[in-house]
């Protein structure tokens, strides 16, 4: 798996690489622009790279820990729970970071007005994501049973951890907006 993503990236690189050497002068970077994105950029390549570490790895420390049939269940339990928890993180993530970003452009009140729109944010956010996880906590048998078959039933007991990191873990990108916008990535590391 980890291979594949690796050539894929390798073959995109390679590619970008091909297609801007005929067309694209790297002399004429401006080497000042150049350090800055650098700068922005590598600590969220960083935190990217440890998320997504983070998100795979706890299949690997629950098979060294405990077994391959233990791996399969929690994978169950975390897809019953990430597939709601990704709609209502990617709704919030398109609709209202826009409007945050924008509101901190306008040149009147755009800090408060873009606090005003992350305490929105947050507060709505909640209001859905508890519902949501305790309607999956409500109805989790049943719901393991039809996406993964009666034989993950009994799986159930996951379901409240799994689905509350998952809702928590839809506040992130928000929580670090301010971070992003201000040009300060190190805080995150």
């Amino acid at each position: 798996y980890y291979i594949g993503i690796l050539a894929a990236e390798i073959s995109v690189l390679i590619g970008i690489w091909a297609i801007s050497k005929e067309r694209f002068d790297f002399r004429v970077l401006d080497k000042d622009i150049a350090k800055t994105l650098i700068f922005y950029a590598f600590p969220l390549v960083l935190t990217n790279l440890s998320n997504f570490i983070v998100q795979s790895g706890d299949r690997y420390l629950i098979a060294y820990f405990l077994d391959s049939e233990s791996v399969a269940d929690y994978s169950v339990a975390y897809n019953y729970c990430q597939y709601p928890a990704e709609i209502l993180r990617n709704a919030f993530h398109y609709s209202f970071i826009p409007m945050i970003m924008g509101a901190w452009n306008d040149p009147g009140k755009g800090v408060s007005k873009a606090n005003e729109l992350i305490s929105k944010y947050i507060s709505i956010y909640f209001w859905l994501a508890v519902p949501a996880v305790i309607g999956l906590i409500m109805v989790r048998t049943e719901g393991i049973a039809l996406i993964a078959g009666s034989r993950y039933s009994g799986i159930g007991y996951l379901v409240p951890i799994v689905g509350i990191g998952l809702a928590l873990h839809g506040m992130n990108f928000v929580l670090l907006a301010g971070l992003y916008y201000k040009k300060r990535t190190k805080t995150i590391l």
